[in-house]
Order: C-alpha cells, then structure tokens, then sequence
C-alpha cells in the first residue's frame, strides 16, 4: 500500500501570488512551470515572529512566496504560506 507523505515530508515550492480576495480571506498562488494554482485561506499563512512576520493583509499580488503543497478534496491547497 501507498503511504501519502505528510505535511513535514512534502517539499516547499516557491511561487507567485497571482489573485488575492482581501473581503473573502483568500488567495491563490501561481508556481512556475506548472500551470497549477494554490488556494490559500488567511489562516493558511505561516507566522513564525508576530512582529516581523507577515500577516494576510500584508500580502499583495506579485509577491514571492514559499508554501507546502497539499491535494485536498477540492483541488491545490497551499499551506504554511510564507513571504520570500
């Protein structure tokens, strides 16, 4: 049997924040080459230091980032989202 590798095991993947919806909590994240986007809620950011760490808000289209990637019912899911 197939044993679907944890979180912790999965590798980061960089990419690009494409879409952000500020009123819903959302955005979704582009990841070269692949034509795959990521879902990513605002509880799905990664913060390590309160005050040096950004949080949802912080976070723009255009900007670089490190997420772990995660096959969910719906789709591509980013977690740990964290700004580069």
């Amino acid at each position: 049997m197939r044993r679907l590798a944890s979180v912790r095991e999965r590798k980061r993947r960089e990419g690009v924040v494409v879409t952000m919806n500020f009123d819903k909590g959302f955005g979704r994240i582009a990841s070269p080459p692949s034509e795959v986007e990521y879902f990513f809620h605002a509880t799905d950011i990664q913060i390590l230091d309160e005050e040096t760490d950004p949080v949802f808000e912080d976070f723009n289209t255009g900007d670089e980032c490190e997420f772990m990637p995660l096959l969910g019912k719906k789709g591509w899911r980013a977690l740990g989202v964290r700004r580069k």
